[in-house]
């Protein structure tokens, strides 16, 4: 047989791939056993019958694929036709766990990362080294060093750090560790989900690099259209939720604890907790690890540190319903009557309290935990409103039962104190359209 064309090529390969997918294992072996199928050598640059057979969710033509030789490394494209997806990545997309097994059987690496992998980090250096210097544009080296932070691809950032024309921006540097910090588990060359753990261990890796070369890890950036980076990084890495990373800006970097936050929204996000002035430890006890606020805590972070409604980290935590917070704050605090602090609006932690009780048990537990320590349940914010008529007022049909009882069985008023509205509670339940038995006797009323 003569070498067959590339359309011919062409049609063989696509004739070979239609059959895995389906689970047609006689026409495949026939085709891949064909003398001229073998003579004409052909080459599968982008999905190969592997790739196919584990799409198509079939174990037994995978493993039989795997004997004849087929490669449990070799990448295929993902949905956005990217060559980036090993085949494990493919079972784990499809979730076909039993290919999954045989592939790690087979030796599939499951920690391995296409655009970190080492034959692609040395055709960079060996494509940047072989290019005239002219060639590559200032702005596109720093447009490539911001990019491989931001995806936290290490190895790719070391090579262009190592081949860059000259010093690196410092703003380059600078917002690059603060993208790098920031918690993001999309990939965006890969175009998909990285596991947390993965994720970690590169960032740690990227953020090493660029202060090595310089970053700044207390800095802060002017206005910009990216929020995030209004930010000290170290307070993104709060937010990140990795304590290890927050771990090496104390110990390796000397990044300050103390520093304030801006005085004005920083995160546009509104699923992002944004306490305007406040600390480190405001952020870190409404949602991060126990272990990154005892590190904080650690290294001299102020437990009665005030935002700018003066809210202390303490109501943080009772905002978030954190009990276990809640009590290491409390146990640290030489304040007196923390449990009846209030903020500019009037609001005690019994306030911030209240309303992720509805959905959140460790939450009632705070509410427990406040009341036993001699919050005051009746206590009024500037608007004259009490805990009770506050939820209320927040929660209306999806006020709970439990919670209403809770601050009954307290002491909690209903009908004699009025709000700046000359609203009692039992108004606010009419108005608000909550359902409640109010004649119900609670124990302890």
């Amino acid at each position: 047989m003569s070498s067959p064309s590339a359309q011919q090529r062409r049609k063989l390969i696509n004739s070979i791939l239609r059959h895995p997918k389906n689970g047609d294992w006689d026409e495949l072996s026939q085709l891949l056993d064909d003398p001229d199928v073998i003579a004409a050598g052909l080459e599968y640059r982008h999905e190969n019958p592997l790739h196919e057979a584990i799409v198509g969710g079939h174990p037994e033509i995978v493993q039989r694929l795997i004997n004849r030789g087929f490669s449990v490394e070799e990448k295929g494209p993902n949905t956005y036709s990217v060559m980036c997806m090993t085949p494990l990545h493919l079972a784990a997309q499809y979730k076909h766990v039993k290919i999954a097994h045989i592939l790690l059987e087979a030796g599939a690496d499951p920690t391995r990362l296409s655009v970190t992998d080492a034959e692609e980090t040395q055709t960079q250096a060996l494509l940047i080294d072989r290019l005239p210097s002219n060639q590559i544009s200032l702005r596109e080296w720093e447009q490539a060093v911001a990019d491989a932070a931001a995806n936290r691809h290490a190895k790719s950032l070391e090579i262009l750090l190592r081949y860059y024309p000259g010093a690196v921006c410092q703003e380059i540097l600078d917002q690059g560790l603060a993208q790098a910090a920031a918690y993001c588990r999309w990939d965006e060359h890969e175009m998909m989900l990285r596991p947390e753990t993965v994720l970690w261990e590169a960032q740690i890796q990227v953020i090493r690099l660029l202060l090595a070369h310089g970053a700044n890890p207390n800095w802060m950036s002017h206005p910009s259209a990216r929020p995030i980076l209004h930010m000290p990084v170290l307070a993104q890495a709060v937010i990140n939720g990795n304590p290890q990373i927050v771990r090496f800006f104390l110990e390796k970097t000397g990044a300050a604890v103390h520093k304030r936050l801006p005085s004005e929204r920083w995160y546009k996000n509104s699923s992002i907790y944004c306490p305007l002035g406040g600390s480190l430890l405001h952020v870190a006890a409404y949602g991060a690890p126990l272990e990154t606020i005892q590190l904080l805590l650690a290294n001299g972070a102020d437990p009665l540190a005030q935002d700018d409604s003066n809210a202390l980290p303490f109501h943080s935590a009772c905002q978030a319903g954190r009990i276990d917070v809640v009590e290491l704050l409390w146990s640290l605090s030489d304040s007196e009557h923390l449990e009846s602090k209030a903020t500019k609006e009037g609001w005690t932690p019994l306030f911030l309290a209240v309303v992720p009780a509805s959905y959140d048990e460790s939450a009632v537990s705070v509410l427990t935990f406040l009341v036993e320590k001699g919050a005051d349940v009746n206590a009024q914010d500037r608007q004259g409103r009490t805990p009770l008529a506050f939820y209320i007022q927040q929660q209306g049909s999806y006020a709970r039962e439990r919670v209403i009882d809770l601050l009954r069985k307290h002491g909690a008023d209903t009908e004699v104190i009025r709000d700046s509205e000359g609203r009692t509670v039992k108004d606010w339940a009419a108005e608000k359209g909550c359902v409640y038995d109010w004649d119900k006797q609670v124990q302890g009323e």
